[in-house]
């Protein structure tokens, strides 16, 4: 019998038609304008605190000014290394060579672009703490730093071929880990906990923020009032209340509508029941405007809020 010929990821599936010379004046310009970027912003990249004491930027801008752009430019230079790698002559070991060092040093200067925003992203958490876009972003980054990495480690074995599987895996572990991490459990327990050991700007408790986070958030919410810190129990006392009026004043839900974190969180809310009467839900000028009073400042439930999705 003939057997069919196996496919070889390694080999192009088209005859690659640009010269060596042509790749190495496109891939030496690429480096040549990352480097003078990198020189020039370098300052800017890692002064840290000092950019926001000394140029004026709030930690908002320093974080966000040139994040998009950054994630472009580390998806063009795969973009680039693929486009290149498929349609360039490389028929001596030192084109080769020549074509996997710049290559390298395209991803090299990549990365430290990416510890850059990821370095301001933490410093604005520090600040301000946690939502879910910054969580998001903060996920992202070290995956997407993680194909750089294998993307180099193939060019250096000579495994180019593998370059699409290797995104599918990457982008599959990142779905995956935003799955399996509890991002609202997260952002409730790193805000509650800043609000704990701090009462500067930026480190108060959200209440409204707080409320508008999914069921997944209960638990956290439940456990950390439940320690007795006395800067957040009345703050998530009043949230928990709130859950728990929605709860018992929705409409009954049908049956394909089952959540498994719903389910969870009213259950301990059901445990404690108690303890909400404690934080009784007033009436506000509207039908629909509840609210729970403390220290005579009135907190807003926010009903039929995403909690309950």
């Amino acid at each position: 019998k003939n057997q069919e010929p196996r496919p070889q990821p390694n080999q192009a599936s088209f005859n690659k038609f640009l010269g060596s010379t042509e790749a190495k004046i496109v891939l030496l310009s690429v480096n040549l304008l990352f480097a003078t970027f990198l020189t020039i912003q370098f300052r800017y990249f890692f002064g840290g605190e000092t950019n926001i004491s000394e140029t004026g930027f709030t930690y908002s801008e320093y974080a966000r000014r040139g994040f998009g752009e950054i994630i472009t430019v580390a998806v063009l230079s795969l973009l680039i290394y693929y486009i290149f790698h498929s349609i360039t002559r490389l028929e001596s070991k030192n084109q080769k060579r020549w074509f996997s060092a710049l290559s390298i040093l395209i991803f090299l200067q990549v990365l430290i672009m990416l510890v850059s925003s990821y370095q301001r992203l933490m410093l604005y958490e520090q600040a301000y703490g946690f939502s879910r876009l910054r969580t998001y972003s903060h996920l992202f980054l070290p995956w997407l730093a993680l194909l750089i990495i294998v993307v180099i480690a193939l060019e250096i074995l000579q495994r180019q071929g593998h370059l699409a599987f290797t995104i599918l895996l990457v982008a599959i572990g990142f779905v995956g880990t935003t799955i399996a991490f509890n991002i609202d459990g997260f952002i409730a327990r790193q805000n509650i906990q800043r609000a704990n050991i701090s009462d500067r700007e930026g480190y108060a408790l959200d209440f409204y923020y707080i409320s508008e986070l999914s069921s997944d958030a209960v638990p956290v919410i439940l456990d950390e009032y439940l320690s007795n810190n006395p800067s957040t129990k009345d703050l998530l006392g009043a949230n928990l209340s709130c859950r728990w009026y929605d709860h018992q004043n929705q409409d009954k839900r049908p049956f394909l509508s089952f959540n498994f974190s719903n389910a969870q969180s009213t259950k301990l809310l059901a445990q404690y029941q108690q303890e909400w009467k404690k934080y009784p839900i007033s009436q506000g000028e509207s039908e629909y405007q509840k609210f729970v009073e403390i220290d005579g400042e009135p907190f807003y439930c926010s009903l039929n809020s995403m909690w309950i999705d």
